[in-house]
């Protein structure tokens, strides 16, 4: 649930300021991660899995809450990445950054 856990444990461990990942690392995954899923999932188990992770990857962030009610109404996979593009271009979450 936490994929730069790895990142975050080895800055701990040499002493440094442990990162955040930036609202674009967290895009980039998400849609990366997106893409693998649509290609080799079926459709419905890709929608399924898409809902998951988008609750897993928006969890505390502005407006995530909203965005995955807005998920949960999408019936093509494909929709999810203007779903994505949109939440992250959204004024909110700019403040938040």
């Amino acid at each position: 649930r936490n994929p730069w856990i790895f990142r975050q444990i080895a800055a701990r461990l040499s002493g440094g300021r442990v990162p955040e990942p930036s609202l674009d690392d967290r895009r980039r995954l998400i849609l990366d991660h997106f893409r693998a899923v649509v290609e080799r999932e079926d459709p419905l188990h890709a929608l399924h899995k898409l809902r998951t992770f988008t609750g897993w990857y928006s969890h505390g962030l502005p407006g995530g809450q909203r965005l995955r009610r807005q998920i949960q109404q999408l019936a093509d996979p494909e929709d999810f990445f203007e779903a994505i593009e949109r939440f992250f271009a959204s004024p909110d979450l700019e403040d938040a950054a």
